[in-house]
């Protein structure tokens, strides 16, 4: 039998070694696995915890004695899908960070404007500057999450900064994490041009908006400030990068 595929997927030479050894032998203690698998006692152990972490391997208990034996071969498939959807996630928790890691290498490749504004009159005053920049038609583009208490928080603030949006014609598409959308739609209620997308699993904490050639990153709790970046260059990966998640966010 092919051990170097089991090791392709993930599992360890004595992982391979103890559970080709089960297959053979049915329902067995440690003593004839160790012979039949030629590792030691003290390897034997740690790679039967993980064949059972991995559903490969179960036991009973029979006269004070564990009967180790692997389990139904099918739940190999099961493993392999567990890791890809474990895969997944972690992908989606990494291009979170892509655009933090994109600012850092453009900001030492080029130059940029940055500006701090601090308290909630700052972030007024950053939406404010919005407004003037941006033409009657015009669309900026929104990371938001945070816990539920902040939102909360902050859900009349965002609700008035809405209402003037619609005022001026503008349009704005928001991706927050799925544990926000309660409090989004009753944001969103009867305002026009408000697109908001969901995410199933978590996003990190943070409030990310992007205009013009223009990056806010920003924090509302336990401290309220934010950074302005004014650069083309770090401001159309962030674009593509929001474009890329809202494809794939959900309604």
């Amino acid at each position: 039998m092919d051990a170097g595929v089991l090791e392709n997927i993930g599992l360890t030479k004595n992982e391979v070694k103890v559970y080709l050894a089960l297959l053979d032998l049915g329902e067995t203690t440690t003593t004839p696995l160790v012979k039949k698998a030629i590792i030691p006692p003290s390897k034997v152990y740690p790679a039967l915890d993980r064949l059972i972490q991995k559903g490969l391997v179960s036991y009973i208990v029979k006269q004070n004695r564990k009967q180790f034996t692997a389990t139904d071969p099918r739940n190999i498939i099961e493993y392999l899908n567990k890791k890809e959807t474990d895969l997944e996630r972690q992908k989606e928790s990494v291009e979170g960070l892509i655009p933090q890691f994109l600012l850092k290498q453009k900001m030492r490749e080029q130059p940029a404007e940055a500006q701090v504004y601090e308290g909630k009159e700052g972030i007024r005053t950053i939406f404010q500057n919005l407004f003037r920049e941006l033409k009657k038609g015009g669309e900026y583009y929104v990371f938001y999450s945070a816990n539920i208490e902040e939102y909360q928080e902050w859900k009349l603030f965002f609700r008035n900064i809405h209402i003037k949006r619609e005022k001026l014609g503008l349009t704005v598409k928001i991706i927050h994490d799925e544990s926000l959308r309660s409090i989004a739609m009753d944001i969103k209620k009867g305002l026009r041009k408000y697109n908001v997308r969901f995410f199933k699993d978590p996003m990190p904490s943070s409030w990310t908006m992007i205009y013009n050639d223009k990056v806010l990153i920003a924090t509302l709790s336990p401290q309220t400030i934010g950074f302005v970046i004014h650069s083309k260059a770090i401001a159309d990966p962030y674009k593509a990068f929001f474009q890329s998640m809202w494809k794939r966010a959900k309604a």
